[in-house]
């Protein structure tokens, strides 16, 4: 008889799976991580391959003598298992059972710091996940409406009422009232209802906030929300007006009966804000067109006579001195890479009869508030902070209130003097407080994690190509 005596190296690398030895075809016996497998051949020629689930080593043949002993040594290789023949060596910690585990390991000091490293990155990327998904979870002020005698204020999930002067009354979680999606839009009816639009199932509900009760608003099958939308409502028609920002339309809904139908010949290119206005005209803010359109209605249930530019945005394309603040952006206003022309996303009318209209950059990565006449000329601006992202602007008696979902604050703009104030008591605060400092804390540590991410990694490699070359330093040693 002659022996066949494989040595397997000690590696990280699947160090607690087992090699399976094949020989001549047949399973033979299992070898482990920094162990010996000794195996009874016959004298002759035969073929010797290893196998590790869907990693294997080549096929190497060889013969042997009467007595002979061959050795191989074999190891975790790039692309599958490295097995090659080798010079003899001492036989000990011989193992040929097939039962147990050994995960013993040679803790060198290059092993001992590519594993730190490697649990130290992984922990990381673990982290960096855990943040992101934090940051979809957190929902920051966004939609704002007025029913004449309280605010009703959406952040995180939960709908604020606020007194016209700031106190908080009460706060009813959008889960107590059946609606699991994000809100897209709010709107109270007159009668102290609220119709909230549910932007994941494209539906708009009428809501009892006293009882906590909403049921669907129905619309006929000719009419249907695709994606994002926004409504307002006309209590004098008991009519619902909603526009369709994907699909860039109009459409009117009525709430006593099932009744709906479409503008085919309103001409709209991703409106995201409409109000009724003074006279009885549509006003539509009709972004990517950068305009103020406005629609008017012909006293039916749902006709109108014609449709006119009220205001248009590309007559003021400068670029705004506070968009100079934000990094990189004159820049790719100067080398036409963005539009300069600023896009309308709300709008509000104040008491005096002037529009008020939040306007942003191409990539609405920041936005101003501008203040427009009855000719369509622009009067003023208002600039909140430099990162601030204002959402939704309603009026509330005589004064303005706007939402900004980057600051994730609320603010009171008084539209005489331009005074600008933040609205809510103490206690509403600190909600937004506290969900800001998360959501910032969240952003840093992903921010930050990736750059330790990359140098962890870079450090990682490093130490495997150090660890390579000291195993083979050892090797040509022996």
């Amino acid at each position: 008889m002659a022996k066949l005596i494989i040595r397997r190296r000690r590696h990280l690398v699947g160090c607690i799976r087992e090699y399976k030895v094949i020989v001549d075809g047949l399973k033979t016996g299992r070898v482990k991580n920094g162990r010996q497998l000794v195996l009874d051949l016959d004298a002759g020629e035969h073929e010797l391959f290893l196998k590790m689930d869907f990693s294997r080593s080549k096929k190497l043949r060889f013969s042997v003598t009467e007595g002979e002993e061959i050795f191989f040594t074999c190891e975790p290789g790039f692309l599958g298992l490295k097995l090659q023949a080798s010079e003899a060596f001492e036989v000990n910690q011989v193992h040929s059972s097939d039962n147990g585990l050994d995960l013993t390991l040679e803790f060198n000091w290059q092993t001992l710091v590519t594993l730190l490293l490697f649990i130290a990155a992984l922990g990381l990327i673990i982290a960096r996940t855990y943040a992101y998904m934090q940051l979809e979870m957190i929902k920051t002020v966004d939609h704002l409406a007025f029913s004449g005698e309280e605010v009703c204020i959406h952040h995180d999930q939960t709908l604020y009422m606020l007194t016209p002067g700031g106190w908080l009354r009460d706060r009813v979680a959008l889960a107590e009232l059946g609606i699991s999606g994000t809100p897209a839009d709010l709107e109270f009816t007159g009668d102290g209802r609220l119709l909230v639009g549910d932007y994941d199932s494209k539906n708009i509900y009428l809501c009892d906030l006293d009882s906590r009760s909403c049921e669907p608003v129905k619309f006929s099958k000719w009419v249907a929300i695709r994606d994002n939308f926004k409504f307002t409502y006309v209590k004098e028609k008991n009519l619902l007006y909603v526009i369709d920002t994907n699909r860039h339309s109009l459409a009117v809904n009525s709430m006593s009966r099932p009744e709906s139908m479409s503008f085919p010949g309103i001409k709209l290119s991703y409106p995201n804000d409409l109000i009724l206005g003074k006279n009885g005209s549509l006003l539509i803010a009709d972004t990517k067109n950068t305009r103020i359109t406005s629609v008017e209605l012909d006293g039916s249930t749902s006709g109108y006579k014609e449709q006119l530019d009220l205001i248009n945005m590309t007559g003021y394309s400068e670029p705004s001195t506070s968009f100079a603040g934000v990094e990189g952006l004159s820049e790719k206003v100067a080398a036409g890479a963005v539009s300069s022309y600023p896009s309308p996303l709300a709008l509000t009318d104040s008491y005096d009869g002037n529009l008020w209209v939040v306007v942003a950059d191409a990539y609405i990565n920041y936005g101003e508030i501008w203040k427009f006449g009855q000719d369509g000329e622009r009067l003023d601006k208002v600039s909140l902070s430099k990162r601030s992202i204002p959402q939704d602007i309603i009026r509330v008696g005589k004064k303005l209130l706007v939402s900004d979902s980057e600051e994730n604050q609320v603010y009171s703009i008084d539209p005489v003097s331009g005074r600008i104030s933040i609205f809510g008591d103490e206690r509403f605060q600190q909600i937004l407080t506290e969900t800001r400092q998360n959501r910032d804390n969240f952003r840093k540590l992903k921010n930050n994690s990736f750059k330790y991410i990359a140098v962890l990694l870079a450090a990682l490699v490093l130490m495997l190509l150090v660890h390579k070359r000291s195993q083979a330093a050892k090797l040509k040693g022996k």
